[in-house]
C-alpha cells in the first residue's frame, strides 16, 4: 500500500509504502531513525490527521485496522 505522509511544519511530504498490518508508529519511528523526520517529533506527541476519514487516527494501531487505503494523505500534526 503507498499512502502520502506529509508534515507541513517540516516540509516534509512523501509518498510512503508500507505493509497494511503494520504499526503507524513504527513507521513513524523508522523515519525518525532514519533521519528523514526530526527527533523532536518523537517528544512532543505526535497526532496523524486522515484526510479522507476526516479524523485522528490511532498511532498505536495498523494501518489496516484504521482502515488506511492505498493513495490516502495522512498530515502529521
Amino acid at each position: 500500500m503507498i499512502y502520502t505522509l506529509c508534515w507541513e511544519e517540516g516540509g516534509f511530504v512523501r509518498d510512503i509504502r508500507v505493509n497494511r498490518k503494520q504499526k503507524i508508529f513504527e513507521t513513524i519511528a523508522i523515519l525518525i531513525d532514519g533521519g528523514l523526520l526530526m527527533h523532536n517529533l518523537s517528544n512532543r506527541g505526535i497526532r496523524i490527521f486522515s484526510i479522507r476519514k476526516g479524523e485522528y487516527i490511532d498511532l498505536n494501531e495498523s494501518y489496516e485496522k484504521e482502515d488506511i487505503f492505498n493513495g490516502d494523505i495522512l498530515y502529521i500534526k
